[in-house]
């Protein structure tokens, strides 16, 4: 379980990234500032939110389900189990739509180039 409590402490070391641009985006800042800080919020939420969750979903599934479930009996496990589908759900969610949102703001800058040339 410590994989686990570790994970969503470290979720929010992205959060602080997240609070810089939308900063900036409301102060009316724009280019290569709002640019930066969106980049680093990328990355950073994808290594801290997404990337551990292979490693931390199979401990939980040999190893800390188990445990739980001798600790505080099923349903509990079953209750922390679904409330961690959630979560995992929900950060691959926004990791894709952030995703789509970089190739779109890639794939725009692209053909901007192709009607200046």
């Amino acid at each position: 379980m410590q994989p686990v409590a570790c994970l969503f402490q470290f979720n929010e070391v992205s959060t602080p990234l997240m609070n810089i641009r939308q900063y900036l985006l409301t102060a009316g800042y724009s280019g290569l500032s709002v640019t930066i800080s969106s980049l680093a919020f990328f990355v950073v939420f994808g290594l801290a939110r997404v990337a551990p969750l292979p490693f931390v979903i199979k401990d939980w599934i040999y190893r800390d389900f188990h445990a739980i479930e001798i600790k505080i009996g099923l349903g509990s496990a079953i209750f922390l189990s679904i409330f961690f589908i959630v979560n995992s759900i929900l950060q691959c969610g926004w990791f894709l739509i952030m995703i789509q949102k970089l190739i779109s703001m890639l794939s725009s800058k692209k053909s901007k180039k192709k009607r200046v040339q």
